[in-house]
């Protein structure tokens, strides 16, 4: 998603390439990894740049979110799951994340998914090889979506669905249980959803978060933070939480026992669940 894709309509599904206007994803990247890189436009960097003025602590905050996302793909791989749908891919960034799912499961499918052109032309360009699917459509019309993905992998398999940094995105919660209920609702037994998702219990002061979500919200895209009760009913019944709802800098990390981090380490919400 990018700036201002709130307002569109539901059926706008691609929003259009254009290096003037700020995009989530290459934001995200920039302060992430704090490096320039070709997918990076000035107007990014300079959003970027004036959120990280406010809230410093944001890039710890998303490189340790991409550092789970890497550890729950690896752990779903040694699993047995096969086949993933990336929803919100972002930028294709190193390590892939569909190389980590490859390293256990060798001739897995992985289908990244975006509703900006901009992501979905560099992901068609990205060297996943043999494998490795774009699909262009927007999760608030999951059905859509879910269509396009089926030409890809077989959803009466279990399947591995990481939503990472995408909720947030989703401000109406009505809107948020009706996407993950559709989910739920074509998701084999077995299957996995990862989610991760902003906090104003990062670990800061809920105030310096705010604030930090509002520089956000002005110079890059509107964004709802949320709290782990408002976020422990999407699933429910028909699942399991196998890991979470808990710090991102927590969960899946080798020998923690339980805290990896101190508390005034920021982060972001976590959750691992199983559909059973």
């Amino acid at each position: 998603m990018t700036t201002g894709d709130a307002s569109q309509a539901p059926d706008s599904i691609l929003v259009p390439f254009d290096p003037t206007r700020t995009s989530i994803a290459p934001v995200y990247d920039w302060i992430r990894a704090g490096t320039p890189g070709k997918d990076a436009f000035r107007v990014d960097r300079d959003a970027g740049d004036a959120v990280l003025k406010e809230a410093p602590w944001l890039r710890e905050v998303l490189r340790e979110n991409w550092l789970f996302l890497e550890r729950a793909v690896d752990l779903l791989a040694a699993l047995g799951i096969d086949q993933f749908v990336d929803v919100g891919a972002g930028m294709p960034t190193k390590p892939y994340l569909y190389e980590i799912a490859r390293t256990k499961q060798p001739d897995m499918r992985w289908v990244a998914v975006d509703n900006d052109e901009r992501v979905v032309i560099n992901w068609r360009a990205a060297p996943g090889g043999d494998g490795v699917f774009t699909v262009a459509a927007d999760v608030r019309l999951p059905l859509d979506l879910l269509e396009k993905v089926v030409k890809h992998i077989d959803l009466s398999k279990p399947t591995g669905f990481v939503f990472g940094a995408l909720f947030h995105f989703v401000h109406d919660p009505k809107e948020l249980y009706r996407i993950v209920a559709t989910f739920k609702r074509v998701a084999a037994v077995g299957s996995y959803f990862v989610v991760t998702h902003a906090t104003q219990q990062t670990g800061r002061d809920p105030a310096g978060a705010e604030a930090g979500a509002q520089r956000y919200r002005e110079k890059v895209a509107d964004i709802t933070l949320r709290e782990e009760a408002e976020l422990e009913p999407l699933f429910g019944a028909g699942c399991q939480l196998t890991h979470g709802w808990g710090r991102t800098i927590d969960l899946l990390q080798p020998n923690s026992g339980g805290v990896w981090h101190d508390q005034e380490a920021p982060h972001a919400l976590a959750a691992i669940a199983k559909m059973i």
